[in-house]
C-alpha cells in the first residue's frame, strides 16, 4: 500500500510516467536526471531534524561526514576547522549534545537526521542530494558553487 501511495504521489507531480506491467508499477521520469532534480527540489526537505555539538572523541562509527565536511570531500571547497557529522536521530543519545560551540578544535558539529544517513552513504560520506538539501540555506557563494559542482558531477556519474 505504501509503495502504491508513493507511486501515486510521484505521478501527481506530473514529472513521471507511471505504467503497470502485470503486478509491477513502472515509474519513468519525463526529464533527464539534472532537470528532474531541479524540478523536484521544491518537494524535498532537509534531512536534519536537529543540530548541536559534541566532543570529537565522542564521534562514533554510526556517524558519517555531512554538511560542508562532506562537501569539502567531494569538491575543491576548503574544509573549515569544524567537522560535521550526521547520525540517525533515533539511534543517538541527545544527552551529550551541546547547543553552543566552544572550541572548534575539540568539538564537532552533529546533525541528527530524520533517516539513517548510512543507508545512502558512500565511503563514510553522506549522499550528495542529502548534503545539498542539508546546506541549502547557506548563503556563502563558495558553498553554493561547490554544491552545484557536486550535484552536476553526481548526475554525470550516475547511470540509469
Amino acid at each position: 500500500m505504501t509503495l502504491t501511495r508513493a507511486a501515486r504521489q510521484l505521478e501527481e507531480t506530473n514529472f513521471f510516467y507511471i505504467t503497470k506491467d502485470g503486478v509491477n508499477i513502472v515509474i519513468e521520469s519525463k526529464y533527464d536526471k539534472g532537470e528532474l532534480y531541479e524540478r523536484m527540489k521544491t518537494y524535498m526537505i532537509s534531512p536534519i531534524k536537529e543540530k548541536g555539538y559534541i566532543e570529537r572523541n565522542a564521534v562514533t562509527g554510526d556517524m558519517i561526514l555531512a554538511g560542508t565536511s562532506a562537501l569539502a570531500e567531494k569538491t575543491t571547497l576548503n574544509e573549515g576547522r569544524l567537522k560535521t557529522y550526521a547520525v540517525y536521530a533515533r539511534a543517538f543519545d541527545k544527552k551529550c549534545i551541546q547547543s553552543e560551540l566552544i572550541d572548534p578544535d575539540r568539538q564537532a558539529e552533529v546533525e541528527l537526521w530524520k533517516y539513517d544517513p548510512k543507508l545512502l552513504a558512500s565511503d563514510g560520506i553522506a549522499d550528495p542530494v542529502s548534503v545539498a538539501l542539508s546546506i541549502d540555506s547557506n548563503n556563502d557563494e563558495r558553498v553554493e558553487d561547490a554544491v552545484d559542482y557536486m550535484i552536476n558531477n553526481t548526475w554525470r556519474d550516475l547511470r540509469w
